[in-house]
């Protein structure tokens, strides 16, 4: 496997990657005020109908840990909708679009990914209790120029848990089982948390861990994802909007022994900028 360097273009990953361990630690011990909404809302405060929209511009495109392009500096420009539609006191029907596309006319890898992606999804979502929510579905991943496969289908099942949240600071861990039934029977599991801790001001610091492992009976395909983080700060300037930056790293090996040097050969590091437009209704 090659190093894949997508982050901060050409920074030491390995500088950066302690860096933002630092600054996610300094941000969650700080004092400050929460001036925004929590990141996930409690189903009995939630409002009939949540949209949350998404505009980034990425250093490259990294998929379960693993590079899409064939070049680690070719820029992704992304887009993310979603959707929930609440139906009774505790059922909501959610919907899903993802657009991406390369910003280079350097030719990508077929057996990696397409210069274009359009995915979609959608499904019913139930609110076990105030703060637990399960969600089943359904994901199409279409890839126009892949060959021979332009489309993968996978169904998804996801369970989010509050486990912590006030004023200042949220804590939710997740985990998510993605079963492909079509073309590559297998499955894809992963579990992690985010963290939130709003800084006053407008301003929050985000941090993610993520954990997953995948296992393919068809074409020969393993991807594994031993470990992922992402560190986001974000300003709500203008009462639905968010403007923010990320760092994100990951280790696609199953290798337990952590190193610098383990580090540059099998990590993925890239960043980008967001616009988030999350309006209320």
């Amino acid at each position: 496997m090659t190093t894949r360097r997508g982050g901060l273009f050409g920074a030491n990953p390995v500088v950066l990657s302690l860096g933002a361990g630092l600054l996610l630690l300094l941000g969650l011990l700080g004092v400050g005020e929460a001036q925004a909404q929590t990141a996930r809302t409690l189903q009995e405060n939630a409002d009939p109908v949540r949209i949350d929209s998404v505009v980034s511009l990425n250093t490259t495109y990294v998929f379960r840990g693993n590079l899409q392009y064939s070049d680690e500096e070719i820029p992704s420009l992304q887009l993310n909708l979603n959707s929930d539609y609440f139906v009774g006191r505790r059922g909501f029907v959610w919907g899903w679009l993802w657009a991406g596309t390369a910003l280079d006319e350097r030719e990508t890898n077929a057996e990696l990914g397409s210069r274009d992606e359009f995915d979609l999804g959608g499904g019913y979502g139930y609110w076990l209790r105030k703060d637990m929510e399960l969600r089943l579905g359904g994901i199409a991943y279409l890839r126009p120029e892949n060959t021979p496969t332009d489309i993968r289908e996978e169904v998804v099942g996801t369970l989010t848990w509050v486990v912590y949240d006030d004023q200042d600071i949220q804590f939710v861990p997740y985990a998510r089982v993605y079963g492909e039934v079509h073309r590559m029977l297998g499955v894809y599991g992963e579990a992690g948390f985010d963290v939130v801790r709003w800084l006053g001001f407008g301003f929050y610091l985000r941090g993610n861990l993520t954990g997953g492992a995948s296992t393919y009976y068809r074409d020969n395909v393993e991807d594994f994802n031993a470990f992922s983080f992402q560190v986001e700060l974000a300003y709500n300037f203008i009462s639905d909007w968010t403007v923010s930056g990320q760092f994100n790293g990951a280790v696609t090996n199953d290798v337990t022994e952590i190193s610098t040097d383990f580090l540059e050969k099998y990590g993925t590091f890239w960043s980008g900028l967001k616009l988030r437009y999350s309006p209320r209704f």
